[in-house]
């Protein structure tokens, strides 16, 4: 039986939080780690990478990491570690910074695709500024494409794209795409949000209070956007809002944008940008009905399927504490509203 790429077995303990990583990885390329803020997956980026000392075994590509009393010495481990403040040298240029990252490859003929990571990240216009005259989604481009210089056997990125505006992760995200599809570099991809990994990613490992599993299913229910098309009613301009029916019910939404008057108005909303709530104490909801209730792991949320009329059903997650405000039950009538969502053509 061949060895896992990645193998994990090992408990790190705090006062307040205890992480048991128990995980096993045949295949170690584009693998996404998901989950809630506070659940561990930064603490377990800093165990793989040596910053953390954790007690248990960890190997990568057959090479024991760590096991008992043995730690190998970070510098050593040739993890790329991309943080979430970035961590630029403030007195160099972004040229010397990739010239830095350079000089920690192990093989030298990677220099040569030096040009190629710059053009990936839209860097040559900025090779002669220093970091305190860039913007924050300027910056994680720099420090993506010193991470992919060094020649790292593992790229390890915790929230690349945490603190951007949109075009920010745009810009981050193609030319990450581009460097993962040229170079085939095994990583790690944590967030809290699903929508930056739809598509590329090979496997999703979720945590949950600091344990992993495979939730595929849920998963696939998280990463797949909602799609509903309404017919119009009724559009007020001037307010941007449109009165829209769907399965027997009338509903005014607010447009994020001037709008020419169609017949039908169809939109696209991630399963995290809805919300839940009494039907007869907010207004403008959408009356949907509870089809099943399932506990998660940790117990501090629930994955709540929903029929929404017309033949659509779907997944969310709801915290504990607003199911059990809302005494949702298999079979109960609860309002759904959406809180972000976009326009489909």
């Amino acid at each position: 039986m061949p060895e896992p790429a990645l193998l994990c077995d090992f408990q790190l303990k705090r006062k307040r939080f205890e992480l048991n990583c128990r995980l096993e990885l045949a295949h170690l390329n584009k693998v996404a780690l998901y989950g809630r803020s506070g659940t561990g997956k930064t603490s377990f980026l800093r165990c793989l990478a040596g910053l953390e000392s954790p007690a248990g075994r960890l190997v990568v590509h057959g090479e024991t990491l760590m096991d008992g009393a043995y730690r190998m010495p970070t510098h050593q481990r040739r993890m790329a570690y991309v943080f979430q403040d970035n961590r630029l040298f403030p007195h160099m240029t972004v040229a010397r910074q990739l010239d830095w990252a350079q000089e920690l490859a192990a093989f030298k003929s990677f220099y040569c695709m030096r040009d190629a990571v710059v053009h990936w990240f839209a860097l040559e216009a900025l090779l002669d500024v220093y970091p305190s005259a860039l913007s924050g989604g300027q910056q994680r481009r720099v420090a993506l494409a010193m991470a992919l210089l060094s020649k790292a056997r593992l790229l390890l990125l915790d929230e690349p794209l945490s603190g951007l505006d949109q075009q920010a992760r745009v810009d981050v995200l193609s030319g990450l795409r581009q460097a993962q599809e040229r170079l085939a570099l095994p990583m790690i991809y944590v967030t809290h949000d699903p929508d930056e990994l739809n598509g590329w990613v090979d496997q999703v490992v979720r945590i949950e209070s600091g344990k992993f599993c495979f939730d595929t299913a849920s998963m696939d229910t998280c990463w797949q956007p909602l799609e509903l098309c309404f017919d119009v009613l009724r559009y007020e301009p001037g307010l941007q809002m449109v009165e829209v029916a769907w399965a027997g019910q009338k509903l005014w939404i607010e447009l994020p944008a001037p709008w020419f008057m169609k017949p039908r108005l169809c939109m696209r909303v991630r399963n995290r940008d809805i919300r839940l709530g009494h039907l007869d104490i907010a207004p403008n909801l959408l009356a949907v009905q509870v089809v099943a209730v399932q506990p998660t792991a940790s117990g501090d949320e629930y994955q709540v399927q929903l029929d929404v009329g017309n033949h659509v059903q779907m997944t969310i997650s709801v915290s504990a504490d607003n199911a059990r405000q809302l005494a949702i039950w298999p079979g109960c009538r609860v309002g759904m509203r959406f809180v972000s969502w976009s326009l489909m053509e």
